[in-house]
This record gives C-alpha cells, sequence and structure tokens, in this order.
C-alpha cells in the first residue's frame, strides 16, 4: 500500500513540471463530534490545469490526525456532507476523491470497532476520478469516516492566484524560467531563476517530509545543499507569492 501511495505522489508531482498549474489550498479545522479525539490540522490544496480541471488534490507535509475507521477524502460545494446513501443515494454535492480508506493508513487495523488511535502524518496525494472536474464547483476538501457517514475536519479553498481557472502567460513564463541543475547530484544543486522573481525553495523526501528549505531569495543561481542527505530521490518545490512548481532530484 506504502508503495502504491507514493507511486500516486510521484505521478501527481512530475506533472507539475509538465504543464501549466496553479494551486489553490486551505487549513484544516476538526469538526468532528469529538475535535479532542479526532484532531486534525494540516493544509490540503489542489492542482489545477490550465484548462480549470483538476489534476490532485494533497495533503501537504504537515498534515496529521488520528486514524478513523475507513477515512476518505472528499471534494465538496458545502462545509458537510450526507455520505449515507440510504439518505442521499445521488449526491451531487461532493465527490470522493481517494481510491479507499486504506491509503489513509497502511497501519489500519479493519477489524478495529472504530479508530485504532495511530497518527497519520505527512504528505499524501489523491487523483482518483478527478479527470474533467471543474475546480470552480467545489470549495471544499473534507476528511470524512464512511462507516458511520461522520466528519473528521475540513478545509476551505483559497485561490492562490486571481483566477485559477485560466493560467496567464505569466505565470508559463514562471515555469519556463526555473530550472535546477545538476540533476543527478551529489553535494548540492543549484535553481537557477532567470526572472529572479523572490522565491522559496524546499526539498522533500518521497514520505514528505521537509529536509532542506531556502527562502525568499530573489539569487539568479541559489545553491542548495546535499550534504547531509542520504542518496535517493526527492522532490524540489519551488513556489512564488502565486505560482508553484515541483521537480524531481536524484541525489547519486
Amino acid at each position: 500500500m506504502k508503495t502504491k501511495l507514493l507511486s500516486l505522489v510521484f505521478i501527481a508531482f512530475t506533472a507539475l513540471q509538465i504543464n501549466a498549474q496553479c494551486i489553490i489550498s486551505g487549513s484544516f479545522i476538526a469538526n468532528s463530534p469529538n475535535t479532542n479525539t479526532y484532531p486534525i490540522q494540516g493544509n490540503a490544496n489542489i492542482t489545477v490545469e490550465s484548462d480549470g480541471s483538476v489534476s490532485s488534490v494533497n495533503f501537504e507535509a504537515g498534515f496529521a490526525s488520528v486514524q478513523g475507521f475507513k477515512l476518505a477524502v472528499y471534494l465538496s460545494e458545502t462545509q458537510t456532507i450526507d455520505t449515507d446513501p440510504s439518505s442521499n443515494p445521488n449526491p451531487t454535492t461532493f465527490i470522493r476523491v481517494d481510491q479507499d480508506g486504506d491509503l489513509l493508513d497502511d497501519l489500519h487495523n479493519s477489524a478495529a470497532s472504530g479508530h485504532d488511535g495511530h497518527l497519520m502524518t505527512g504528505a499524501k496525494t489523491f487523483t482518483q476520478n478527478l479527470s474533467g472536474v471543474n475546480v470552480n464547483d467545489y470549495q471544499y476538501v473534507i476528511l470524512q469516516c464512511i462507516q458511520f457517514h461522520v466528519p473528521w475536519g475540513y478545509a476551505q479553498l483559497v485561490n492562490e492566484s486571481p483566477d485559477c481557472s485560466t493560467l496567464s502567460t505569466n505565470e508559463n513564463i514562471f515555469s519556463e524560467n526555473i530550472s535546477l541543475f545538476p540533476n543527478p547530484a551529489s553535494e548540492q544543486f543549484e535553481v537557477r531563476n532567470e526572472l529572479q522573481t523572490p522565491v522559496s525553495i524546499n526539498v522533500y523526501d518521497v514520505l514528505g517530509k521537509k529536509v532542506q528549505s531556502v527562502n525568499n531569495t530573489q539569487l539568479k543561481n541559489q545553491k542548495v545543499s546535499l550534504s547531509n542527505l542520504n542518496s535517493g530521490i526527492y522532490l524540489v518545490e519551488i513556489k512564488s507569492d502565486t505560482q508553484r512548481i515541483v521537480k524531481k532530484l536524484i541525489k547519486k
């Protein structure tokens, strides 16, 4: 299951290197019947293609909650949703975007009568059945227990660019003028920022843990050290106030 999840993460992040996109995001707010027992924190976001369709829903590296009995992830028009098919057999205000609840916790105990108390942390990416979905139809990412139709929490989505359904030429220019080299790299790599736009650089391992960062740099060639990292594959996020790209980096 963990291999399956990591594959989804790499597919989503690799796509960011190719297509013009923008991000809309929000912070999770707990709204379960018992928020002390079922806390939730961190950010969720959705990645939007240039035609306005959704390519992925992401829980960022700071996400944390406790495992519930079969949790699921939804995009919704409303802050709360009714997932009970007996009372809402043909829902139109939300769509489910994870493949199955076990994706949220590799250690889930399916025999447990409730939650098993296991802490869920780190980045998670969901891409199930999102082809042709328009971001303007949905304002919330919702995490909910599907056995008992109980909410865990929601994140209200806020646009990080003036119009997330139509990307501007400026955003394409940003993507085209940001590169990193060498790749593969040994002790360090450089982010080449031809526009010298202020950017932050974050390096994540394959489990979504941030392992290196540079904040608010305008250097044309910004060096980032890899000396304290093991050999392997990393994800490099480069973002300005309104734009974001992610590239795969291999450390030798």
